[in-house]
């Protein structure tokens, strides 16, 4: 099985070996993964709708390579789903694309009743509400927080963790929540130190969307044509 993981931001060496290295243990043997990014397209980062939107054609066009690379399965890698409905009706036979904020959601779905999402900046915040909408689980999610790091300033590990685990007991204290979603693709490798901390669920929706690829792809399953149509 090929899976591809697509940053949809221009290119940054840091994001994708900090990507490489997290995603290395959490795929079987036989499935074999690579990370692209946008190249010099797209925005350095994507924290508000205008940089979403800049960064969907050039994402669709990764899927389309993607598919002539003959990948099964492709992963938008970020929490805003940026083009995930436009990949999906890209190509009638294209590889499977999947949104990590979408799986994130289905997933914490399973283990929980109330949720809270964790994300970087309060300009992302309105992106989530939107999504949960879409995502019909508005009513399970008891807020989103966020604490405060801008998407490339993610390399400071020990702030980030000391943030996400402070911000993610708030969400378990003050707002009920049960389960916690890591609200960024750059948190990746952070939920086992916060799953210890706080002793409930904590999704790295990376990990969540790559084990989702192999499962779907395992059983034969695909987006109905009924629902992303062709051009």
């Amino acid at each position: 099985m090929k899976i591809r993981i697509i940053l949809p931001v221009q290119h940054n060496d840091f994001f994708v070996e900090i990507t490489q290295k997290e995603i290395a243990e959490h795929h079987l043997p036989t499935t074999t993964v690579d990370v692209v990014t946008l190249g010099s397209r797209g925005p350095t980062s994507i924290q508000c709708a205008l940089e979403e939107a800049e960064s969907v054609l050039p994402v669709v066009d990764e899927v389309r390579k993607a598919a002539q690379d003959g990948c099964d399965a492709v992963i938008i890698n970020c929490m805003g789903d940026p083009g995930l409905d436009a990949a999906r009706g890209a190509l009638r036979d294209g590889p499977l694309v999947v949104g990590p904020c979408q799986t994130a959601i289905a997933t914490v779905s399973q283990l929980a009743d109330r949720f809270c999402i964790v994300t970087v900046l309060d300009d992302v915040v309105p992106l989530f509400h939107k999504l949960l909408r879409v995502y019909h689980a508005d009513s399970r999610c008891v807020g989103v927080l966020a604490i405060g790091v801008e998407v490339l300033d993610l390399g400071n590990h020990d702030l980030v963790r000391e943030r996400l685990i402070a911000t993610s007991r708030r969400a378990l204290q003050e707002l009920g929540a049960q389960a916690i979603i890591l609200g960024c693709t750059g948190f990746v490798g952070m939920a086992t130190a916060v799953r210890a901390a706080l002793g409930v669920p904590v999704i790295d929706p990376v990990p969540v969307a790559l084990r989702e690829c192999e499962k779907l792809v395992m059983l034969g399953l695909r987006p109905s044509h009924l629902a992303h149509f062709p051009p």
